[in-house]
Protein backbone atom coordinates (compact mmCIF):
# COMPACT_ATOMS: atom_id res chain seq x y z
CA UNK A 1 0.00 0.00 0.00
CA UNK A 2 2.74 2.18 1.09
CA UNK A 3 4.75 1.57 -2.57
CA UNK A 4 1.22 2.20 -4.63
CA UNK A 5 0.84 5.72 -2.52
CA UNK A 6 4.57 6.79 -3.21
CA UNK A 7 4.33 5.59 -6.86
CA UNK A 8 0.88 7.88 -7.28
CA UNK A 9 2.46 10.88 -5.39
CA UNK A 10 5.58 10.60 -7.72
CA UNK A 11 3.28 10.48 -11.03
CA UNK A 12 1.54 13.39 -9.79
CA UNK A 13 4.35 15.72 -8.89
CA UNK A 14 5.51 14.57 -12.31
CA UNK A 15 2.33 15.35 -14.11
CA UNK A 16 2.32 18.41 -12.51
CA UNK A 17 5.78 19.48 -13.65
CA UNK A 18 5.22 18.51 -17.33
CA UNK A 19 2.41 20.99 -17.59
CA UNK A 20 3.85 23.49 -16.10
CA UNK A 21 7.11 23.26 -18.66
CA UNK A 22 4.62 22.88 -21.08
CA UNK A 23 2.05 26.07 -20.27
CA UNK A 24 5.43 28.04 -18.99
CA UNK A 25 6.73 30.71 -21.70
CA UNK A 26 9.55 31.43 -21.48
CA UNK A 27 11.15 35.12 -21.77
CA UNK A 28 13.47 36.35 -24.66
CA UNK A 29 15.47 38.59 -22.80
CA UNK A 30 14.51 41.21 -25.39
CA UNK A 31 12.72 44.94 -24.12
CA UNK A 32 9.72 46.43 -26.06
CA UNK A 33 8.00 49.54 -24.90
CA UNK A 34 4.22 48.88 -25.74
CA UNK A 35 1.90 51.91 -25.34
CA UNK A 36 -1.48 51.27 -24.71
CA UNK A 37 -4.85 53.18 -24.76
CA UNK A 38 -6.81 53.64 -21.86
CA UNK A 39 -9.59 55.62 -20.91
CA UNK A 40 -9.99 57.25 -17.29
CA UNK A 41 -9.69 55.30 -14.08
CA UNK A 42 -8.98 56.16 -10.81
CA UNK A 43 -8.44 53.00 -8.92
CA UNK A 44 -5.29 50.48 -9.72
CA UNK A 45 -5.38 46.90 -9.09
CA UNK A 46 -1.85 44.96 -9.91
CA UNK A 47 -2.21 40.76 -9.45
CA UNK A 48 1.53 40.66 -11.26
CA UNK A 49 5.21 40.83 -10.71
CA UNK A 50 5.55 43.51 -13.19
CA UNK A 51 6.20 47.32 -11.18
CA UNK A 52 3.52 49.59 -11.71
CA UNK A 53 4.94 53.16 -11.56
CA UNK A 54 2.11 56.05 -10.70
CA UNK A 55 2.20 59.78 -12.02
CA UNK A 56 0.04 62.12 -11.62
CA UNK A 57 -0.82 63.81 -15.36
CA UNK A 58 -3.68 65.49 -16.98
CA UNK A 59 -4.71 62.90 -19.15
CA UNK A 60 -4.68 58.61 -18.19
CA UNK A 61 -1.97 57.20 -20.23
CA UNK A 62 -0.21 53.54 -20.14
CA UNK A 63 2.71 51.85 -21.43
CA UNK A 64 4.25 48.57 -20.65
CA UNK A 65 7.66 47.54 -21.16
CA UNK A 66 8.51 43.55 -20.97
CA UNK A 67 9.95 41.07 -23.24
CA UNK A 68 8.31 41.41 -26.57
CA UNK A 69 7.30 38.20 -26.58
CA UNK A 70 5.33 38.00 -23.27
CA UNK A 71 3.67 41.20 -23.74
CA UNK A 72 0.63 40.05 -24.98
CA UNK A 73 0.09 37.69 -22.12
CA UNK A 74 -0.22 40.94 -19.55
CA UNK A 75 -3.58 42.26 -19.24
CA UNK A 76 -4.27 45.87 -18.69
CA UNK A 77 -8.38 46.49 -18.93
CA UNK A 78 -10.72 49.75 -17.67
CA UNK A 79 -13.33 48.26 -15.07
CA UNK A 80 -15.96 50.47 -14.06
CA UNK A 81 -13.55 53.34 -13.50
CA UNK A 82 -10.61 49.98 -12.38
CA UNK A 83 -7.28 49.59 -13.53
CA UNK A 84 -6.67 45.95 -13.59
CA UNK A 85 -3.72 44.76 -14.48
CA UNK A 86 -3.32 40.72 -14.49
CA UNK A 87 -2.00 37.60 -16.23
CA UNK A 88 -3.81 36.35 -19.09
CA UNK A 89 -6.17 33.56 -17.05
CA UNK A 90 -5.06 31.16 -20.38
CA UNK A 91 -1.58 31.56 -19.36
CA UNK A 92 -0.06 29.10 -16.59
CA UNK A 93 2.94 30.87 -16.03
CA UNK A 94 5.57 33.29 -17.55
CA UNK A 95 9.39 32.74 -16.86
CA UNK A 96 10.59 36.60 -17.01
CA UNK A 97 14.51 37.06 -17.21
CA UNK A 98 13.58 41.14 -17.12
CA UNK A 99 11.84 42.82 -15.06
CA UNK A 100 8.48 43.84 -16.67
CA UNK A 101 7.57 47.70 -16.00
CA UNK A 102 4.22 49.28 -15.91
CA UNK A 103 3.64 53.29 -16.24
CA UNK A 104 0.26 54.72 -15.67
CA UNK A 105 -0.72 58.49 -15.24
CA UNK A 106 -4.22 60.22 -14.78
CA UNK A 107 -5.50 63.04 -13.46
CA UNK A 108 -6.45 61.17 -9.62
CA UNK A 109 -5.39 58.16 -8.17
CA UNK A 110 -7.40 57.31 -5.27
CA UNK A 111 -7.25 53.21 -4.65
CA UNK A 112 -4.07 50.79 -4.82
CA UNK A 113 -5.03 46.90 -5.03
CA UNK A 114 -1.91 44.81 -5.29
CA UNK A 115 -2.15 40.91 -4.44
CA UNK A 116 0.85 40.52 -6.64
CA UNK A 117 5.15 40.38 -6.06
CA UNK A 118 5.66 43.59 -8.13
CA UNK A 119 6.22 46.75 -6.61
CA UNK A 120 3.71 49.85 -7.07
CA UNK A 121 5.40 53.41 -6.64
CA UNK A 122 3.44 56.58 -6.57
CA UNK A 123 4.47 59.64 -6.30
CA UNK A 124 0.91 61.29 -5.19
CA UNK A 125 -2.60 59.89 -4.23
CA UNK A 126 -5.46 62.72 -3.64
CA UNK A 127 -9.14 62.74 -3.48
CA UNK A 128 -11.84 62.61 -0.66
CA UNK A 129 -11.16 59.33 0.60
CA UNK A 130 -7.72 57.02 -0.16
CA UNK A 131 -7.60 52.82 0.15
CA UNK A 132 -4.48 51.10 0.26
CA UNK A 133 -4.97 47.38 0.10
CA UNK A 134 -1.70 44.70 -0.02
CA UNK A 135 -2.05 41.13 -0.10
CA UNK A 136 0.79 39.80 -1.72
CA UNK A 137 4.68 40.19 -1.34
CA UNK A 138 4.99 43.30 -3.43
CA UNK A 139 5.97 46.50 -1.42
CA UNK A 140 3.99 50.06 -1.74
CA UNK A 141 5.86 53.47 -1.76
CA UNK A 142 3.87 56.71 -1.90
CA UNK A 143 5.86 59.99 -1.45
CA UNK A 144 2.08 62.02 -0.88
CA UNK A 145 -1.04 61.70 0.04
CA UNK A 146 -3.96 64.62 1.04
CA UNK A 147 -6.86 63.33 1.58
CA UNK A 148 -10.10 63.41 4.42
CA UNK A 149 -9.86 59.38 5.37
CA UNK A 150 -6.81 57.52 4.38
CA UNK A 151 -7.22 53.00 4.88
CA UNK A 152 -4.38 51.42 4.27
CA UNK A 153 -5.23 47.25 4.79
CA UNK A 154 -2.01 45.04 4.72
CA UNK A 155 -2.68 41.26 4.56
CA UNK A 156 0.38 39.80 2.84
CA UNK A 157 4.23 39.75 3.42
CA UNK A 158 5.12 43.37 1.44
CA UNK A 159 5.57 46.56 2.85
CA UNK A 160 3.80 50.12 3.15
CA UNK A 161 6.10 53.08 2.26
CA UNK A 162 4.42 56.48 3.08
CA UNK A 163 6.64 59.73 3.01
CA UNK A 164 3.26 62.40 3.83
CA UNK A 165 0.20 61.68 4.74
CA UNK A 166 -1.62 64.78 5.86
CA UNK A 167 -5.88 63.49 6.24
CA UNK A 168 -8.14 63.83 8.83
CA UNK A 169 -8.92 60.44 9.76
CA UNK A 170 -6.42 57.15 9.56
CA UNK A 171 -7.27 53.57 9.30
CA UNK A 172 -4.08 50.56 9.19
CA UNK A 173 -4.84 47.23 10.20
CA UNK A 174 -1.95 44.63 9.15
CA UNK A 175 -3.54 41.14 9.34
CA UNK A 176 0.13 39.64 7.74
CA UNK A 177 3.56 40.06 8.68
CA UNK A 178 4.15 43.04 6.30
CA UNK A 179 5.24 47.16 8.29
CA UNK A 180 3.90 49.98 8.10
CA UNK A 181 5.64 53.18 7.85
CA UNK A 182 4.08 56.69 7.67
CA UNK A 183 4.85 59.89 8.30
CA UNK A 184 2.94 62.83 8.63
CA UNK A 185 -0.17 63.94 10.39
CA UNK A 186 -4.05 63.10 10.77
CA UNK A 187 -6.88 64.64 13.65
CA UNK A 188 -8.04 60.49 14.30
CA UNK A 189 -6.51 57.24 13.87
CA UNK A 190 -7.21 53.91 14.31
CA UNK A 191 -4.57 51.38 14.56
CA UNK A 192 -4.78 47.67 14.53
CA UNK A 193 -2.36 45.06 14.57
CA UNK A 194 -3.86 41.44 14.54
CA UNK A 195 -0.73 39.58 12.79
CA UNK A 196 3.36 40.36 12.89
CA UNK A 197 4.01 43.30 11.01
CA UNK A 198 4.58 46.78 12.54
CA UNK A 199 3.19 50.20 12.63
CA UNK A 200 6.33 52.19 12.33
CA UNK A 201 4.34 55.95 13.06
CA UNK A 202 6.01 57.45 15.30
CA UNK A 203 6.38 60.19 12.47
CA UNK A 204 2.93 60.47 11.78
CA UNK A 205 1.14 62.74 14.78
CA UNK A 206 -2.38 61.58 15.92
CA UNK A 207 -4.68 63.94 18.04
CA UNK A 208 -6.77 61.46 19.32
CA UNK A 209 -6.05 57.66 18.73
CA UNK A 210 -7.83 54.28 19.06
CA UNK A 211 -5.33 51.10 18.85
CA UNK A 212 -5.54 47.71 19.32
CA UNK A 213 -3.36 44.87 19.41
CA UNK A 214 -4.14 41.10 19.59
CA UNK A 215 -1.18 40.10 17.63
CA UNK A 216 2.45 39.99 18.00
CA UNK A 217 3.35 42.97 16.09
CA UNK A 218 4.61 46.68 17.31
CA UNK A 219 3.11 50.10 17.50
CA UNK A 220 5.30 53.28 16.83
CA UNK A 221 2.98 55.69 17.38
CA UNK A 222 3.16 59.92 18.06
CA UNK A 223 -0.55 60.88 20.33
CA UNK A 224 -1.13 64.32 21.83
CA UNK A 225 -4.59 64.66 23.58
CA UNK A 226 -6.18 60.91 24.06
CA UNK A 227 -5.13 57.24 23.08
CA UNK A 228 -8.03 54.56 24.05
CA UNK A 229 -5.43 51.51 23.85
CA UNK A 230 -6.55 47.44 24.06
CA UNK A 231 -3.68 44.86 24.22
CA UNK A 232 -4.47 41.11 24.21
CA UNK A 233 -1.42 39.96 22.30
CA UNK A 234 2.35 40.25 22.60
CA UNK A 235 2.34 43.35 20.85
CA UNK A 236 3.77 46.99 22.75
CA UNK A 237 2.45 50.05 21.91
CA UNK A 238 5.26 52.66 22.17
CA UNK A 239 4.04 55.95 22.54
CA UNK A 240 5.21 59.21 22.12
CA UNK A 241 3.78 62.54 23.33
CA UNK A 242 1.88 62.67 26.73
CA UNK A 243 -1.52 61.80 26.00
CA UNK A 244 -4.72 61.03 28.14
CA UNK A 245 -4.35 57.15 27.92
CA UNK A 246 -7.55 54.75 28.47
CA UNK A 247 -6.03 51.47 28.33
CA UNK A 248 -7.27 47.67 28.59
CA UNK A 249 -4.23 45.05 28.54
CA UNK A 250 -5.03 41.27 29.04
CA UNK A 251 -2.24 40.20 27.11
CA UNK A 252 1.60 40.30 27.41
CA UNK A 253 2.29 43.21 25.38
CA UNK A 254 2.35 46.45 26.92
CA UNK A 255 2.47 50.60 26.51
CA UNK A 256 6.01 51.69 26.98
CA UNK A 257 6.29 56.01 26.74
CA UNK A 258 9.43 57.21 24.48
Amino acid sequence: MKKIFILVFVMSVTTASCIKDINCINGNGILETQPRNTSAFNHIENSTVADVIYKKADSPGLTVVAESNLLEHIVTEIVNGRLEIRTDPRTICLDYTKQPVITVTSPELKDIELSGSGAFIADTLSGNSNSIKLSGSGDIFISSISCNDLSVTLYGSGNVEITRALCKVADFLIAGSGDIDIKGSSNNGNLRITGSGNINSGQFMLVTANETISGSGNIFTWVENNLTAAISGSGNIYLKGNPAINQTITGSGKIVKN
